[in-house]
């Protein structure tokens, strides 16, 4: 039996971040067993007006085969994804907005205008149907005017991971001290995670706490050097590590007391998940979305954007108390298996691509 197929579009140049991250759960889900889910991402140059990259995107995504399609992202990218999908001959699409453009706080405000008045509600017109990740997104009013469908709020989903090590042994196994507070930063060297903000607030933990803490930094990006210049110049290298880009966040998700991302805007971030998913209590910003997801003071602990004494207060507070880490850690599993199952996201999926096959333009 031939199954029907749904093409997946990343709407980005390389297959990372968070919407990667959500294409593989749904790949690797129930969904696998009812649908064929090939995946396009999109060529180098894809970033601008460029008709030969939109024309080899299109290519890729006739060459699958698909008969309808699963785009991700709006701005730029989802522009991309909506004409090549048209072009190819898909006509049938569902959108996720991820994130707009008017949440991207470092580009230019004509850059911003442009996009969001003529990009974005020209990719929400193109496509059949739109849905957001978060109320925080769903709430913007452009998005549901400009859609020709719009299905509201479907919020991510994530498997909660067995319990296998130990946190011990999991520390052993990376080489890390077994007696140290350790807080786990996992995501792109962005200005917009935050990443300036976490090293200021680092350096205001007191001596005496800092001393017997631990900072893991995980990951790489563009301002990586930014990250690492400020890091020496608050004279906080002893208590710092910049771990790089590393495959095995699972590990050091066992291995920490609590993660931290300190990001100036998220819309449902997959990393707040895969922490409280491991039991780990989050220190978080109250930017965006992360109030949906993080309850504050039950399952973490939020602080303002860009409020550095106001982070550096939150990271105190887990950092000095395991105890109360530890509790919320658990509370955040127990919400992330009450309200964010990967079953729930599959099956409400497969209503949407069923609607869509069946080109049912009232997909509910």
């Amino acid at each position: 039996m031939t199954l029907p197929s749904v093409l997946h579009d990343c709407s980005t140049t390389t297959p990372t971040g968070g919407i990667w991250t959500y294409i593989g759960l749904l790949r690797g889900s129930s969904l696998a067993g009812r649908y064929r889910m090939p995946v396009t991402v999109h060529p180098s140059g894809a970033t601008g007006l460029n008709p030969a990259a939109l024309q080899r995107l299109a290519q890729d995504m006739r060459a699958t085969g698909a008969t309808a399609a699963h785009l991700h992202g709006l701005q730029v990218g989802g522009l991309y994804a909506a004409l090549a999908a048209r072009l190819a001959g898909i006509r049938r699409a569902v959108l996720a907005v991820h994130a707009s453009e008017e949440d991207n706080i470092h580009t230019t405000v004509r850059r911003r205008m442009l996009i969001r008045r003529v990009a974005e509600p020209l990719t929400l017109r193109l496509v059949t149907a739109t849905y957001c990740v978060s109320r925080f997104s769903a709430a913007k009013p452009f998005i549901g005017r400009s859609s020709r469908c719009f299905l509201g709020c479907i919020r991510n989903g994530i498997p909660t991971p067995a319990s296998g090590m130990t946190r011990q042994s999991a520390r052993a196994a990376l080489g890390l001290p077994a007696d140290a507070t350790i807080a786990l930063f996992a995501a792109r060297l962005a200005l917009d995670k935050g990443i300036l903000a976490l090293a200021e607030a680092w350096s205001l933990l007191p001596e005496a706490l800092r001393r017997r803490s631990l900072l893991l930094v995980a990951g790489d990006g563009p301002h990586r050097s930014r990250m690492e210049l400020r890091v020496a110049e608050l004279g906080i290298g002893g208590t710092v590590r910049l771990l790089g880009w590393r495959d095995d966040i699972a590990s050091l998700l066992v291995a920490c007391d609590l993660f931290v991302l300190p990001s100036l805007h998220e819309n449902q971030s997959y990393a707040i998940l895969e922490a409280m998913a491991a039991a780990r209590p989050v220190v978080s910003t109250t930017g965006g979305g992360t109030p949906e997801v993080v309850d504050q003071g039950v399952t973490g602990l939020l602080a303002p954007p860009a409020d550095v004494r106001a982070l550096a207060e939150v990271l105190g507070v887990l950092c000095a108390d395991r105890g109360c880490a530890e509790a919320m850690g658990i509370a955040g599993r127990e919400r992330v298996v009450a309200e964010f199952g990967m079953d729930r996201l599959a099956d409400r999926m497969a209503e949407v691509y069923d609607q869509l096959l069946a080109g049912d333009g009232g997909v509910a």
